[in-house]
C-alpha cells in the first residue's frame, strides 16, 4: 500500500510541473530587481505563483486526459482523487494568508493573486474551449511573474517596463498557437475547438513568426532607448536578438518535443534581458 502511495504522490508531483516553477522564479527575482521589490515580497509571490501553477496544471491534466492520449502526449498521471486533492491543497495554501492577512501582501496585491488563481481554474475547466481566448490567457497567466509583481512595486512601473511585458506576452502567444497546431488531432477527438480548426497553417504560420518579429523589434527599442539600463544598450539588445532567434526559427518545426525543449530554455534567458535593460 505504501509503495502505491508513493506512485500517486510521485505522478501529481510530475503533473504540478516541478521544472517550470525555475521560469517563474527568476522571472519575479528580474521584476522584483526592476520595480525595486522587498525580497519578502518576491518570495510570498513566487510561492504563490508556483502553486496557481502547480493548481492549474493538476486540473488540466485531469480534463484533458483523453485529448492527451490522442495526441500521443504521455506523462505520469495521479488518480482522480490524488489529482484533486492535490490540486485543492494547492489552491488552500495559496488562499490561506490572503485571507488570514498574514503575509507581506496587500489588498491590491491579494485581489491580483487570487484573479491568478481563479484565471488558472478557469482556463482548464472553461477557457480552454474558447478559440483565441484561450490562447490570450495562457499567455496573460504565462507573463504574471512580471505583471503581478506590479502591485508590490514602491511606485509606478514605466512605459518601457510595460513594454517589456507585452512583447515577452506576444512570444508566449506565438508558442501557444504552435502548441495548438501540434495538438489539434488529439483536440478535435476531444471536441475542443482551436485556431487550426478554423484558421489554416499557413495564416497562422505567418501570425506566429509577425508575433516573434514584432516582439523582438520592441525588445530592441527598449534595450536603445531604456533610461534605466546600467549595461548600457548592447547586452540587452545581444540578448533581445539571441531570444528573438531563438524562438522564431523553430516555428519550422513539425514535431513538438524539439520546439517545447528549445523554446523553454530560451525563455529563461527573458529574465536576463528584463534585468539588463530595465
Amino acid at each position: 500500500m505504501r509503495g502505491v502511495y508513493m506512485i500517486e504522490i510521485k505522478a501529481a508531483f510530475a503533473s504540478m510541473r516541478p521544472t517550470l516553477w525555475i521560469g517563474i522564479a527568476l522571472n519575479v527575482i528580474a521584476a522584483s530587481a526592476a520595480l525595486q521589490i522587498f525580497w519578502n515580497a518576491a518570495v510570498y509571490i513566487t510561492i504563490c505563483l508556483c502553486l496557481s501553477s502547480a493548481f492549474s496544471f493538476l486540473i488540466n491534466d485531469f480534463l484533458d486526459r483523453n485529448i492527451d492520449h490522442a495526441n500521443h502526449v504521455e506523462r505520469p498521471r495521479a488518480s482522480v482523487w490524488w489529482s484533486l486533492t492535490v490540486a485543492v491543497i494547492n489552491a488552500s495554501i495559496v488562499l490561506l494568508p490572503i485571507v488570514t492577512g498574514v503575509g507581506p501582501v496587500s489588498y491590491p496585491l491579494a485581489a491580483t493573486l487570487l484573479l491568478i488563481l481563479a484565471l488558472a481554474a478557469l482556463y482548464s475547466m472553461a477557457f480552454a474551449k474558447v478559440v483565441v481566448l484561450k490562447n490570450i490567457l495562457a499567455a496573460v497567466l504565462a507573463t504574471s511573474p512580471l505583471w503581478a509583481c506590479l502591485l508590490a512595486a514602491p511606485k509606478a512601473p514605466s512605459a518601457t517596463y510595460l513594454a517589456v511585458v507585452a512583447a515577452l506576452g506576444g512570444y508566449i502567444l506565438a508558442r501557444e498557437i504552435k502548441f495548438d497546431q501540434f495538438d489539434s488531432y488529439g483536440d478535435r477527438i476531444g471536441g475542443r475547438m482551436t485556431l487550426p480548426h478554423v484558421v489554416s497553417a499557413k495564416a497562422l504560420d505567418a501570425v506566429e513568426r509577425a508575433l516573434t518579429v514584432v516582439a523582438t523589434a520592441v525588445l530592441l527599442v527598449v534595450a536603445f532607448q531604456s533610461p534605466n539600463s546600467a549595461a548600457g544598450p548592447l547586452v540587452p539588445a545581444v540578448l533581445a536578438i539571441a531570444l528573438g532567434l531563438a524562438l522564431y526559427i523553430p516555428l519550422r518545426e513539425k514535431q513538438d518535443v524539439y520546439y517545447t525543449t528549445i523554446t523553454r530554455v530560451a525563455m529563461i534567458v527573458s529574465p536576463l534581458y528584463v534585468i539588463s535593460a530595465l
